[in-house]
């Protein structure tokens, strides 16, 4: 419920120690493959800023933005301000996502016409005037790129149902429409283009993924030694034809059923290291390195009758997955306000009590508990997509989020 400077000054003060790097364990599936795809403010594909890539990208497409983009933020309230005409949702349920409620619906509201491309009836996607929906996981190929910056590939399992398509599919359709041809027809041409135009993606062609058993760390020249060819020669092929394959993934010295008609045999050794194709995978173009800048961490004074809100997620909350799925939805907690024992004696309440929790936004009636781990002045609330809570309380342009709490009686 703070701004995110305060994180990247804990960020850079680790990066000041010596070998220390970072892992960032972001919450959804591939959007450290979205960073590198350039779908971030200022960013072009394949970890290039916009000032460091804008002469060989333009030379390679004829144009590039002239400004740094906006943020989700940004998106919105640009959206709210009447300013954006055609607001589109890929994959995403901001009403429920976003830390301010308040800002989504005002984005709705203003946007002329809200396009959803999911393949869950949302809250957001309620919103829309047009929906299109998505193949999920298992429903489609292509690659994924992990927190380790490692980019594996995906096997489609099952067929879509009804008119599903695969993003990749409905991006390049909406482009057609609007006048320009991808010229792409297939998944492995999407992932070769990445490979050709996205600096560290050189050398990560789909038919080197194929090769690679276990994918490959970006960018591919500073990770070749590790590669581990694929040496499995089973695949299963689906009924809607080729491209849907699975492969398993062996141990070194793992016991594997040979061909038919011959015996089984263990391997001998682990299996060869192979070469990334030539030429030579390495970026042409200097790939971002954050420089450990962040912006002012000054915060206001807390309130003394208020206590300072913190949030954070839970394994198992009210988002799309857990909520869809029967045999985990019983895991999900119902939101509390968690407070010290402290400040639980000073709103004169027991342990297990509804209070009436107030911010600058908003005011809501939640149960209070006690947590041994808070300080006094501390209030923490789990952000959990599709319950009322920290969405409602939290101002996106506050610096912090101080909320009062009172008792009913």
């Amino acid at each position: 419920a703070e701004r995110p400077d305060a994180t990247l000054r804990a960020a850079a003060a680790l990066a000041a120690l010596p070998n220390v790097k970072f892992l960032s364990a972001l919450r959804r599936g591939n959007v450290h493959g979205a960073l590198d795809a350039g779908l971030a403010p200022g960013l072009l594909p394949g970890r290039v800023t916009l000032d460091a890539g804008r002469d060989a990208f333009t030379s390679a497409w004829g144009s590039v933005p002239n400004a740094r983009g906006l943020d989700a933020t940004g998106i919105l309230r640009a959206a709210a301000d009447g300013k954006i005409h055609a607001l589109v949702l890929v994959g995403c349920d901001p009403l429920t996502d976003f830390p301010d409620r308040a800002l989504v619906l005002e984005a709705f509201e203003g946007a002329a016409t809200v396009i959803a491309i999911d393949a869950f009836h949302s809250d957001s996607v309620k919103h829309a005037d047009v929906v299109l929906p998505a193949t999920l996981w298992g429903e489609k190929q292509g690659t994924v790129t992990n927190l380790e910056g490692r980019v594996q590939r995906l096997g489609r399992k099952v067929a879509p149902a009804g008119s599903a398509m695969d993003d990749w599919r409905i991006a390049a359709e909406l482009a057609l429409r609007l006048g320009s041809d991808f010229d792409l027809e297939a998944v492995d041409e999407v992932t070769d283009e990445i490979a050709r135009v996205a600096p560290a993606f050189v050398g990560a062609t789909a038919e080197f993924l194929r090769l690679a058993r276990d994918g490959v760390v970006l960018p591919v020249a500073e990770h070749r030694s590790e590669v581990v060819r694929r040496t499995s020669s089973l695949t299963i092929l689906a009924d809607d034809g080729p491209g849907a394959s699975w492969e398993p993934i062996r141990a070194a010295g793992a016991v594997e059923a040979a061909e038919e008609g011959k015996p089984e045999a263990a391997e001998a050794e682990a299996e060869p290291a192979v070469a990334p194709p030539e030429p030579p995978a390495t970026p042409p173009l200097d790939l971002l390195v954050w420089d450990r800048s962040f912006g002012s961490t000054e915060t206001p004074a807390r309130d003394a009758y208020a206590l300072r809100l913190v949030t954070g997620r839970t394994l198992y909350d009210w988002g799309r997955a857990v909520s869809s799925s029967p045999s985990i939805v019983g895991l999900v907690s119902g939101v509390t306000l968690r407070v010290s024992v402290t400040d639980l004696n000073r709103i004169g309440v027991t342990d297990g009590t509804p209070v009436r929790v107030t911010s600058a936004r908003k005011s809501l009636d939640l149960i209070v508990r006690v947590d041994p781990l808070m300080p006094a002045g501390i209030a923490r609330l789990s952000f959990s997509p599709g319950a009322p809570g920290a969405a409602d309380f939290i101002d996106i342009d506050a610096p912090v989020t101080d909320v009062r709490v009172e008792t009913l009686r």
